[in-house]
């Protein structure tokens, strides 16, 4: 239950910042401190404008992969195999994804606003479902390198 809490946070926390940027940052204001660049953008496609101005079939396709990391997720955890780590990375993609499946559905677009040096500009989301992959995928391979016998949770 704890876990989906920190879902939740996350979700919450996003959707805040978003409302946040949207209010604070209309008509091309930005706020820059050092390498940290503040600006609201729409993103209407995924990472690097892939699928740009179809909303629906992304909102489609992170619905169906949020549904299919739910579903990876429950069977671990029936399965036993599935410790604290694995479940905090789950939540950290699931609230993330959760908080842009929100902005996909009810306006049609992604509200990105935070870039670093001359990175793509991202969001609250964008960095837990980052985090919850690499976190996954470094367990993931700690489990192979100490445990030969290893079974991979995901199959």
């Amino acid at each position: 239950m704890k876990y989906l809490a920190i879902a939740a946070a996350i979700t919450a926390a996003d959707q805040i910042t978003k409302r946040c940027a949207e209010q604070s940052l209309m008509g091309g204001n930005e706020i820059t401190i050092g390498k940290l660049r503040l600006r609201n953008l729409r993103n209407s496609g995924a990472a690097m404008g892939l699928f740009a101005n179809k909303p629906h079939l992304l909102t489609a396709m992170t619905a169906a992969a949020t549904v299919q990391v739910l579903s990876h997720f429950y069977r671990i955890n029936k399965a036993g195999k599935l410790d604290n780590t694995y479940k905090f990375s789950c939540a950290c993609i699931f609230g993330g994804a959760a908080g842009n499946i929100i902005d996909r559905s009810r306006l049609g677009y992604v509200t990105d606003f935070i870039q670093v040096g001359r990175s793509p500009v991202f969001n609250i989301a964008d960095v837990f479902v980052a985090l919850g992959t690499i976190i996954f995928t470094i367990k993931q391979i700690q489990g192979f390198i100490l445990n030969p016998d290893f079974m991979n949770p995901l199959f």
